[in-house]
């Protein structure tokens, strides 16, 4: 037996803490625009993929018609069944309104979902791993004004929005809908409590990791409030008060903890809206996000 000095310690944490993130670089061969499925007035909407860490990522692209170049806005998508799962849901009500506003928008499918490829995603890592490629292939676009990038997500896309959040000097502003909580564990224990279909992918998570209990600096060190003095952009939340799905207590609590490191953070909360908006809840929330990514 080698000295033990020499013996290697596995931690299966290695390659997805924060740091380890924070040190990668990311980016890709570029965005390609595959079909054109509908042409509107003021955008036209494609099929697109690119490349994340060699993986091929499907979504959609919304591009502006009016000539010249446009920021760009990445909508990311909440949980859905990847058996259930087409591309364009959970995304496009936020979409539409923001390509009728002059923005590129691009909605990313995430590994595992749609026509992407299969890849490693423990605590939902490798789905903002496709979101920091995807921003820093934006340049591969000549329409896209890359130096102008906003990021929203709603439920389990806020949740993957929070990592561009901390780790990206690349976005300018971040919108967090509905979102999940902004620390691991928060988000292990109510997945595993709340929704019996994913109690057998939350066993398997804490088998390869080790409980919170167990392993309380592992799962800080993929917490995204573990690391909010990173933040270096506005950031907006929006929940509904009725929400039943996620609670909207998280988002209070992560304003009020950006805030407190000096972060520029506004939090809406809407009395009678559910997990998603509906109506003029819907109507309001994109009209304070679009004035938001317009500063």
């Amino acid at each position: 037996m080698p000295p033990a000095h020499n013996m290697m310690i596995y931690d299966p944490f290695d390659g997805w803490r924060f740091h380890d993130l924070a040190s990668r670089s990311y980016g890709g061969p570029g965005i390609q625009l595959i079909e054109l499925e509908r042409e509107r007035d003021l955008y036209d909407q494609y099929s697109m993929q690119y490349r994340s860490d060699g993986l091929l990522i499907t979504g959609r692209a919304y591009l502006p018609r009016e000539a010249g170049t446009h920021p760009v806005v990445i909508v990311n998508h909440g949980y859905l069944s990847p058996e259930v799962y087409e591309t364009g849901m959970d995304t496009w009500r936020l979409a539409i309104p923001l390509a009728e506003a002059g923005y590129i928008v691009l909605t990313p499918d995430f590994r595992n979902y749609a026509g992407s490829d299969q890849g490693p995603n423990p605590f939902r890592l490798g789905y903002a791993i496709d979101v920091m490629n995807l921003i820093e292939q934006l340049d591969s676009l000549p329409q896209a004004s890359s130096n102008q990038v906003g990021v929203i997500g709603h439920s389990m896309g806020g949740e993957v929005s929070m990592w561009p959040m901390i780790l990206s000097d690349e976005v300018d502003a971040v919108v967090l809908y509905a979102s999940m909580s902004a620390n691991a564990a928060q988000n292990w224990a109510h997945r595993m409590e709340q929704y019996p279909i994913q109690r057998d992918a939350m066993r398997a998570l804490v088998i390869a990791y080790g409980t919170p209990d167990e392993n309380p600096e592992g799962w800080a060190s993929v917490s995204p409030d573990s690391y909010l003095e990173e933040v270096s952009m506005p950031v907006m939340l929006h929940h509904g008060l009725l929400d039943n799905i996620v609670p909207s207590i998280w988002s209070r609590q992560l304003h009020e903890s950006l805030a407190g490191v000096g972060v520029d953070s506004t939090l809406w909360e809407y009395p009678g809206g559910s997990h998603s908006l509906y109506g003029r809840d819907l109507d309001l929330m994109i009209e304070r996000t679009l004035a938001f990514f317009a500063t």
